[in-house]
């Protein structure tokens, strides 16, 4: 919020200046100086206080702006109390470093405002007194509130009824050259061009009536604590008004008018929770009223922050989040998805966002008691997953047999589903001391409990498959990491587990395994009951309560844990006769049970959440194009990395004069500061072909790069990127709609190459293959 530069509720450490007669040579007035007197280390009082005290510690005390505070050196016998001193640190001689004192200087509170619309404050005070004895110039206000050093920028609700259509709400130096504000070009160049505006604060009360609930949470946005927490102390006592509005609570405060800025409201919010909000609408207007915006609410005193408002003002975001009307289909929509309903049907998702607003879900079990789930409260859990997994799209077999119901199992999941079904069991020695798993867990699942590669998670949400997935706009998530590598060593994993334990043999994902002189993987199939004990962990599940010599009840018990009975007729057979020939051959049960978990780990039931339809025909290998050998082949490879890349680190301009062109390469350092290349950590290369410097760097992690470059395999396309116009960093707000900053939707559009969609559904390299696009891309 911005807010008053001197107000009384404000604290800061005191300074006071005038006649000292306990300095020598006394009765000296010292306007320059000033120095705090403190009851106690670190005091901090209003202003009012601070002007009082002045005279009563023997201070003639005259309105001052010193340009020193604390310690002078220069004059014997200055401080009269020693602990004064002690306040400011030693022989400090700036003010701004330590502490905030009292001044009765103005400050002028503008506002910087960057092309996109977003503000930050700025603090002008009247007087600024040069560093004593330095040659440092004068002291700059603190960093946050400071024009030329801000960073501290936010969005606001600009007024957009005040501008004509196609008129920017807010001012910017092209589109109506700041209109009144002054224009200042960033010294660093990252904001570009900006605009400094004076504020003027307006706040004014929104209703003269009792207003209905709705109007008061549409309109309202300022907090207020309980008008009953007050008494007759300063503050004044609130008294509740008689009203005909059943869902609204009116309290005035004594002396007041009814409806006045001091008057609070009391309703119960979206969460069905109480609330109180001040009957205030403030304003803050900018370039002489031509523009405003509503007055944002905030935690932060922006003299002096404390984590304990960040916390609060975190608090508060977490819960405007949780009560905004997106937040409950994305978030239904996202657990859906998670827990294996990758194109959940709308009557789906509905029902997991009634249940999210609600906080509870009603079930009527058919001949049974009827159910509910969840406490209540919005955003309640336990009721979203009742709703996921009890609702009619979920449990019905027909749902089950659409084709788009369903999804892929996560890799890591099915490994976990596996070793909890399946009773894993941890050797005692390896409780006290090793762990579990190895890193290669993600090498083999592409997924890990921990060690996300990015914000962004293991696989997007929204990933689709190519083929006939992407032309019905199915989405499979977890399939992004359906590579050949995944696919076979997560494969190599869970037979490792259910054949040697939790170890790295074959391919397993344990921990290494030594015991004595040699190197063991299990070291006991054939043991007592099948056990693995030289290992971390095993399998132990067996159903004791069957008999194991059936070989359909044990397969129907396994095909119930692993796959939710969801194993089709003719896989289910397989394994049965399976397990019967283990029996038949003289084998153990125990092998005859892992034979069949193997078998069941390779089924597609076993990998998804569908069910699964044979078709009963024979899936034919895609015959390969003929290609005619008398002419030479060529290939494109298009390699994809995942992630963003910062292309600054990998081609520069080279440093010296030597071929190279210093004066951008000087440029690029101004703005990459810390994280510049030099000539030690790059590979020279020099373009055959007209650019702005004669040689390049690549980075020297990217050694074949380099090599492949200069042998004439490799190309280097710079300054390139996905834009629909050609646009700037002054008006690209304005004048396009590409999500510029949005890591998935400019990952995908560098596969498509298509800004215009005009060939929807292609990418780059399948158009190159067509033969008559090739001189468009």
């Amino acid at each position: 919020m911005l807010t008053r530069y001197v107000s009384i509720s404000k604290s800061a450490m005191s300074v006071c200046c005038g006649y000292n007669d306990d300095r020598d040579p006394k009765g000296k007035f010292y306007e320059d100086y000033g120095e705090p007197i403190l009851e106690y280390s670190f005091e901090r009082i209003t202003f009012q206080t601070n002007r009082e005290r002045c005279p009563q510690m023997g201070r003639n005390y005259k309105e001052c702006d010193p340009k020193r505070i604390g310690d002078n050196r220069g004059i014997s016998g200055h401080c009269l109390d020693g602990q004064n001193c002690k306040n400011v640190i030693g022989g400090v001689t700036t003010l701004e470093v330590y502490n905030y004192h009292w001044t009765p200087s103005n400050c002028k509170i503008k506002v910087k405002i960057i092309t996109n619309g977003m503000v930050a404050i700025i603090h002008e005070p009247d007087n600024k007194w040069p560093i004593f004895n330095s040659n440092d110039g004068e002291p700059d206000p603190q960093s946050h509130v400071n024009k030329d050093k801000t960073v501290s920028y936010f969005y606001v609700w600009w007024d957009e009824s005040v501008v004509s259509p196609g008129s920017l709400p807010f001012p910017h130096y092209t589109n109506n050259n700041c209109d009144g504000g002054g224009i200042q070009e960033d010294t660093e160049g990252i904001q570009g061009f900006s605009c400094i505006c004076k504020t003027t604060l307006e706040e004014t009360a929104v209703f003269t009536e009792v207003p209905t609930r709705d109007e008061v949470l549409s309109t309202l946005k300022i907090g207020a604590f309980d008008p009953t927490m007050y008494d007759n102390g300063d503050n004044g006592e609130y008294i509740e008004l008689d009203t005909n509005e059943p869902d609204v609570v009116v309290y005035k405060k004594n002396g007041s008018e009814n409806y006045s800025l001091d008057t609070v409201f009391q309703v119960l919010d979206h969460k069905a929770e109480v609330i109180f909000l001040k009957n205030v609408q403030s304003t803050i207007s900018v370039c002489n009223g031509k523009f405003s915006f509503r007055n944002p609410p905030t935690f932060f005193d922006t003299v002096d922050p404390e984590v304990l408002s960040g916390e609060h003002e975190f608090d508060a975001l977490m819960d405007h989040v949780d009560s905004h009307p997106v937040t409950p289909p994305s978030t239904c929509h996202k657990m859906l998805k998670y827990y294996g309903f990758s194109n959940p049907t709308l009557q789906h998702v509905k029902s997991c966002v009634d249940s999210f607003k609600s906080g509870t879900f009603v079930y009527e079990a058919p001949g049974k008691d009827t159910l509910t789930y969840g406490d209540g409260r919005r955003g309640n859990l336990g009721a979203c997953t009742a709703a996921i997994f009890l609702n009619k799209d979920a449990i019905s077999p027909v749902a089950e047999l659409d084709p788009a119901s369903g999804g892929v199992q996560s890799p890591l999941l099915k490994f976990m589903k596996l070793m909890i079904s399946m009773g894993l069991t941890r050797t005692l020695h390896n409780k006290r001391t090793d762990g579990l798993f190895t890193e290669y867990l993600q090498d083999a699942f592409g997924e890990s409990p921990y060690g996300n590669p990015d914000a962004f998670s293991f696989y997007q949400l929204d990933y689709y498959p190519a083929g006939d997935h992407r032309v019905a706009e199915l989405v499979a998530p977890e399939a992004e990491l359906l590579t050949m590598n995944y696919i076979v060593a997560s494969h190599n994993a869970v037979n490792a587990l259910i054949g040697n334990g939790l170890n790295n043999c074959d391919g397993g994902v344990g921990p290494y395994f030594y015991r004595g002189t040699y190197n063991v993987c299990g070291n006991s199939i054939e043991n007592a009951g099948g056990k693995l004990t030289d290992t971390a962990a095993y399998l132990s599940y067996v159903p004791d309560d069957l008999d194991l010599t059936i070989a359909e009840d044990v397969i129907d018990r396994l095909a119930t844990l692993l796959t939710s009975d969801r194993l089709n007729p003719s896989s289910r057979a397989k394994i049965v006769t399976a397990y019967q020939n283990v029996l038949d051959e003289g084998g153990d049960t125990s092998i005859a049970l892992k034979t069949a978990v193997v078998l069941i780990t390779s089924t597609a039931e076993y990998h998804t959440v569908n069910t699964v339809q044979f078709t009963g025909n024979k899936r034919e290998p895609t015959p390969p194009d003929m290609k005619d050998k008398t002419v030479p082949y060529k290939a494109i490879v298009s390699v994809s990395l995942f992630g963003g890349m910062d292309s600054y680190s990998m081609l520069v301009p080279w440093p010296d004069n030597s071929g190279g062109c210093p004066d951008l390469y000087d440029e690029y350092e101004k703005y990459r500061t810390k994280l510049t290349l030099k000539a030690t950590d790059m590979d020279k290369i020099d373009p055959q072909t007209d650019q702005p410097c004669t040689s390049f760097g690549v980075n020297n992690h990217l050694t074949n790069l380099t090599k492949l470059y200069n042998r004439g395999d490799a190309v280097f396309f710079a300054s390139i990127g996905h834009l629909n116009k050609r646009v700037d960093r002054t008006n690209f707000l304005t004048e396009t709609t590409t999500q510029l900053f949005s890591h998935h939707t400019m990952r995908e559009e560098s596969f498509k190459v298509d800004a215009f969609d005009s060939y929807i559904g292609t990418g780059v390299l399948g158009r190159l293959n067509g033969k008559d696009t090739l001189l468009q891309y």
